[in-house]
């Protein structure tokens, strides 16, 4: 709330001065504000406010349109048959158009009577006795040889149309010219009619001045539009004069005393059906209750201005006709909306719009569903049934039927979470039964993540070369260029790259072994939907230089907004001074149209070298979804994944991940010949090809252990926790290993060899526990030939053979890299378990120290 810094004038006690006390008139006279005229007069070279003149030498009238004149040079420009536009402008006009507004004989004080127009530069009572003495203009205003000069008539005042400022022409009706000319279109009302006409009648503007006049509004309503105006101001937001002319006329003809406690704004309509004042007329109101009510204000209400809760637009319960659902998802939604960054409701309507539905189906009960002990899952059943019969009519699509399900089960979940079903809860009462169940969730929607598709590299590499980011630059702006590159870089969800600070750039530093520093640079991210705020993000050189690049061109473009008040991506309308983040619907937005303007389509190669049309679906997300598939891709551990995507569960990481089990197969197929046993020989006859219900036996006959997999039967029922040979697996029969695992098996030998020798040296352990601990020659030795082993199998395939194997390989590790590793052991150089208790594919790695971790 600003104070205001002069004393208020005693004639403005509007609503015991509550708006009033909101204004900062200074800041309003600056703006161009009037007090004691009444009209706002804002300056033409104002950012927000100004306008662009007539270019006409000596009109100051505003220009409307192209070319750049006003409506009345705009004529003298076309009646002269268009001269050149420069010519025009220099000979057009020779006096100010003020000086044509009135008669230029009733122009005096308390004379004052309007020109007719400025061909005819008199009012109409000298015009018509110039035309009955024959006279030229400038022989009735001086005067000739037979008559004197013209006298100055008394002022008829101003238009009887109390929102007109405009002189009066008309000596019966006491109206201005254009508003007599409506009073003969609209039939000439008389007596009570009359009145009531020039009542409703907007105000017609003249572009002369450049002014909006208040005068004739209610007083509070014009400081409720001085608060709008002031609020325009601090906010960033481009308000011209002809909104703010449009917007008077429709407080003129509402009649409303209040913009903030009406209910006849027209803020109902859809937004895409307002005009400009209208616009502006809703942005004052929300602001007004913002600013004197606050967000608590909305609570009683059904329909909620969400702006005093940060969020932009509304949400409406009024749909929502059991009184105990309704309250409950208020409820639900004063939890929610403290959790909420973005600036956009998409959150809550997600919820709110299936409880509607909800709604009409438990209101074709008998009882309306109005007592909520009554239910039970039988209604949760009628309510999926209907959907799926909305669905077969086309009434609406399978996604939208998935997620308003889904819906309705997050809002109960929550609700039960956050107490709503406790006693005293406004869902007190509510059968333990009414609840969504797995197998009431379409299957479209536990299938729709898999539809989330990562884009392939090939693809990337064609949609960001250096002729495609020039399309999209020429097509967008050379911000959202920056915004794509780097969208694509960090894997960041779109709207927590859009809501970037100005100074979410930051280094770590780094001490190498001769001591020198190294800075690395880090993004500093929000992620508010896992509640992780200032998340450092390790970013390369290329990456940084994005920001950098970014950085600049946001201080240029706002060089007055303190740094700590910027966002990296500013909204490109409105953007409040830099202080407003882009929209992620614009981002998803110029994603599509980038990939439409392409020139030429995207392709894509088969396994043959083909190449085909890419048919994916490209959207601002899907750079996440490959983002991570490139991680998991090089070997990034789930959990790490997780960390760097996030996730709070690491199977959310894992729906990111996804290797096709075509592909997952032939690469088994293709490493599956070159299995060992524990002698380091081929386990598999060599050529043999199994049939399809072979390789199911083989697999359900293996389970895997360190370094490989075991067939002991026995081991395997028990899903390895049976090992009836206390895991002595590099000399057991029923070890299998391949070249896929000899990254581990070289690093376990190197980490047995270094315990032998650490061992044989270590003065602290007797003799009998020096040789327990120690790995045996044999150990080692069996370690040895299996790493030669796996060498010599790879040495004897053909160039195009080995390229073959060693991308199955690949393929292989990046899938064992991708499963689940919370499991309660973790392989490092060596492993002595005392219980098989190991993950299916473990990973070998070295401990900062150069020790052996269990």
């Amino acid at each position: 709330m600003i104070a205001v810094p002069h004393p208020v004038p005693s004639h403005a006690a509007a609503e015991d001065g509550s708006v009033l006390r909101l204004l900062d008139l200074d800041l309003l006279a600056e703006l161009g504000w009037d007090d004691e005229g009444l009209a706002f007069t804002p300056d033409p070279a104002h950012p927000l406010f100004g306008y662009k003149t007539c270019s006409a030498i000596g009109c100051t009238t505003r220009a409307a349109g192209t070319p750049l004149l006003c409506a009345s040079c705009k004529q003298h420009w076309l009646e002269a048959d268009r001269p050149p536009l420069e010519t025009f402008a220099r000979t057009g006009r020779v006096r100010d158009l003020r000086e044509l507004e009135l008669c230029l004989v009733c122009r005096t004080p308390g004379h004052e009577r309007p020109a007719r127009s400025h061909r005819v530069p008199l009012c109409v009572a000298c015009e018509t006795t110039r035309k009955q003495r024959g006279q030229t203009v400038d022989a009735y205003i001086r005067g000739d040889s037979q008559l004197s000069p013209a006298a100055a008539r008394p002022t008829l005042g101003t238009c009887r149309v109390r929102r007109c400022s405009r002189w009066a022409a008309m000596v019966d009706t006491r109206l201005c010219d254009a508003h007599f000319a409506r009073w003969v279109a609209h039939g000439q009302p008389h007596g009570g009619a009359f009145d009531s006409w020039c009542r409703t009648q907007p105000a017609i503007w003249s572009d002369v001045s450049g002014q909006v006049d208040l005068r004739g509004i209610d007083e509070n309503l014009r400081y409720e539009f001085l608060f709008g105006i002031q609020r325009a101001a601090l906010e960033g937001r481009r308000t011209k004069l002809p909104t703010m002319r449009s917007a008077v006329n429709i407080l003129a003809k509402l009649d409303i005393s209040s913009l903030r406690t009406s209910d006849t704004l027209p803020d109902r309509r859809p937004q895409g059906n307002r005009n400009d004042g209208e616009a502006f007329l809703v942005f004052t109101s929300t602001q007004l209750t913002l600013a004197v009510e606050g967000p608590n204000a909305q609570y009683a209400r059904d329909v909620w201005d969400l702006p005093p809760f940060g969020i932009s637009g509304r949400l409406s319960f009024a749909e929502i006709t059991q009184p105990w659902l309704r309250e409950a998802a208020k409820a639900w939604a004063t939890r929610r909306i403290p959790t909420i960054r973005s600036m956009h409701p998409s959150t809550l309507r997600d919820v709110v719009v299936p409880l509607r539905h909800l709604s009409r189906c438990l209101a074709r009960r008998m009882d309306g569903g109005l007592d909520l002990r009554r239910l039970s899952h039988t209604d949760v059943e009628t309510f999926t049934s209907e959907l799926a019969i909305d669905l077969t009519k086309g009434k609406l699509s399978d996604d939208f039927r998935s997620r308003v399900v889904e819906g309705v089960d997050r809002f109960f979940r929550q609700a039960r979470e956050w107490g709503l079903m406790a006693p005293g809860g406004p869902l007190a009462g509510l059968p333990d039964s009414f609840q969504v169940l797995r197998t009431d969730v379409p299957v479209f929607a536990t299938d729709r993540r898999r539809k989330r598709q990562s884009i392939p590299e090939e693809v990337m590499d064609q949609l960001f070369t250096p002729q495609s980011l020039d399309v999209l630059e020429r097509s967008s702006s050379p911000q959202f260029r920056r915004w794509i590159e780097l969208q694509a870089d960090v894997g960041r969800r779109p709207g927590e790259v859009c809501n970037l600070h100005w100074d979410c750039l930051a280094y770590d530093e780094r001490h190498d072994e001769t001591g020198k520093v190294t800075r690395l640079p880090v993004l500093v991210v929000d992620m508010p939907k896992s509640n992780i705020y200032g998340y450092r993000l390790p970013i390369s050189r290329s990456t940084e230089e994005i920001v950098l690049a970014q950085q600049e061109y946001v201080r240029q473009r706002f060089p007055s907004t303190p740094a700590d008040e910027l966002v990296l991506f500013p909204a490109t309308q409105r953007p409040q001074g830099g202080r407003r983040a882009l929209g992620r619907q614009k981002c998803g937005v110029w994603v599509q149209q980038w990939v439409a303007a392409r020139p030429e389509p995207l392709t894509i190669s088969d396994s043959l070298g083909n190449k085909h049309l890419f048919t994916g679906t490209i959207v601002a997300y899907s750079f996440r979804h490959t983002y991570a598939q490139r991680l998991a891709d090089a070997g990034t551990p789930v959990e790490v994944l997780a960390e760097l995507m996030g996730h709070r569960q690491i199977s959310s990481s894992q729906a990111y991940c996804d290797v096709s089990e075509g592909r997952q197969r032939r690469a088994i197929e293709l490493v599956a010949p070159l299995q060992l046993n524990a002698n380091g020989v081929r386990a598999r006859v060599v050529g043999q090809i199994l049939s399809e219900s072979e390789a199911v036996r083989e697999h359900l006959g293996y389970v895997a252990v360190p370094f490989g997999g075991c067939t002991e039967p026995s081991n395997v029922r028990a899903h390895g926790r049976a090992c009836p040979f206390r895991h002595r697996c590099f000399g057991c029969v029923h070890f299998r290993t391949d070249p896929s695992y000899l990254p581990e098996l070289a690093d376990h030998l190197t980490g047995l060899l270094a315990d032998k020798e650490r061992l044989a040296v270590a003065a602290e352990l007797t003799e009998w526990a020096r040789s327990e601990a120690a790995p045996s020659d044999e150990e080692i030795g069996a370690v040895r030939n299996l790493v030669r082993s796996c060498e010599g199998l790879l040495g004897e395939l053909t160039e195009g053979e080995r390229a073959a194997v060693e991308e199955a390989i690949a393929e292989l590790r990046r899938h064992r890299a991708q499963l689940n590793t919370s499991v309660p052991i973790e392989l490092r150089r060596r492993v002595r378990q005392e219980a098989p208790s190991t993950t299916a594919f473990p990973r070998a790695a070295t401990d900062a120290e150069g020790r052996t971790a269990r």
